[in-house]
């Protein structure tokens, strides 16, 4: 189900907070993020992906109350998943606080059961991936390129944490990126900057209501293990700034991946020699010489240019480096690529 607001798209303005809302330490942080990242433009749309929860709500305002000096229009997005109790409520909040603020607001609702066997993912893996798919649906059909999510500091450090347990590569590390563009919509992050601390101080501060989801605190989740339990270990007994040694690492692996992205961008077509009936023939020997996290980011490239919904994850390069190391190699990728390496030559080809 699919709900959608009635009164004025996406009105201007906004409405105070409290007589020195402008005073509000918070916004200045947020309107730092979103111009160094040059997030947001005059004239532009932004939806704003709103669960109901502290995070999503303070931004929506923060946001609201920055909109009129930024020349952008907001709206409110909520998926409900359906996989708790309560999450009903939480989809009436969103629509409250929507119509309250004067601001579209696009809903759906779907529910989901165990696990979904074709695609081997949990409730919760399924659940995420719908609700990616519901928000850029929306902003398809709205013509709008924008979706500002809630993340925060805290969050930040949480996710390069948690990839350092699970095993990651450099792009891992970055953890949470302030934009990141998935299939042509821009998803956005202006919390960034603002801790869990500044952000539920600044609900109460203003008196600002928000919905609690009690699986926040499940220790079933590795997140929120890391978060309740990990982490306050960290700080008590090795270093009580990790929250901010973890964001650095986070920041100086980004600044040094765009580096190699950069680089990447201007050089892997010349590694392609030549191209005929879905066959890319790869300059070998020129290939064989980069270094190994060139090679990933060169073949990543070419992968996508043969088939734009294929790519080289980083445990599938780790699988595949050893075998173009020794300069023989031949395996199947998905999206029908065939990947083939011998002596004398090194394609790619769309099988079928």
């Amino acid at each position: 189900m699919v709900e959608q607001g009635t009164h004025k798209p996406c009105v201007r303005g906004s409405i105070p907070l409290a007589a020195n809302v402008f005073m509000e330490p918070l916004l200045s942080k947020v309107e730092a993020t979103l111009r160094k990242h040059q997030m947001v433009f005059p004239g532009e749309r932004i939806l704003i992906a709103c669960s109901g929860g502290a995070d999503s709500v303070a931004l929506f305002h923060l946001m609201k109350e920055l909109a009129l000096r930024l020349g952008i229009r907001l709206g409110l997005l909520h998926f409900d998943h359906a996989l708790r109790r309560g999450s009903a409520r939480d989809f009436s909040f969103v629509r409250r606080l929507a119509r309250k603020s004067r601001v579209p607001f696009y809903g759906a609702r779907r529910r989901f059961r165990g696990t979904t066997a074709e695609k081997n993912l949990s409730p919760e893996e399924a659940a995420r991936k719908a609700r990616y798919e519901f928000f850029q649906k929306v902003a398809g059909e709205k013509r709008i390129r924008k979706i500002a999510l809630g993340h925060h500091k805290d969050d930040r450090a949480e996710t390069v944490l948690m990839r350092l347990i699970q095993g990651t590569g450099l792009r891992g590390l970055q953890g949470i990126r302030p934009t990141v563009k998935i299939g042509g919509i821009t998803f956005i992050r202006p919390l960034l900057q603002l801790t869990r601390s500044e952000i539920c101080a600044f609900l109460k501060k203003h008196s600002i209501p928000y919905r609690e989801d009690p699986s926040n605190r499940s220790r079933r989740f590795l997140r929120n293990r890391i978060r309740h339990r990990l982490l306050p270990i960290l700080e008590r007994e090795f270093n009580p700034g990790i929250q901010e040694s973890l964001i650095r690492l986070a920041e100086t692996t980004q600044a040094e991946s765009a580096g190699l992205d950069l680089w990447t961008r201007q050089n892997w077509k010349s590694y392609i020699r030549s191209q005929r009936n879905g066959s890319l023939r790869l300059v070998r020997d020129a290939f064989l010489a980069l270094p190994g996290p060139l090679q990933f980011r060169v073949l990543d490239q070419i992968l996508r240019h043969a088939d734009p919904g294929s790519g080289l994850d980083f445990k599938s390069w780790e699988r595949m480096e050893e075998g173009i190391r020794k300069g023989r190699y031949r395996v199947s990728l998905p999206r029908n690529l065939d990947l083939t390496l011998t002596l004398k030559k090194f394609s790619v080809k769309k099988a079928g």
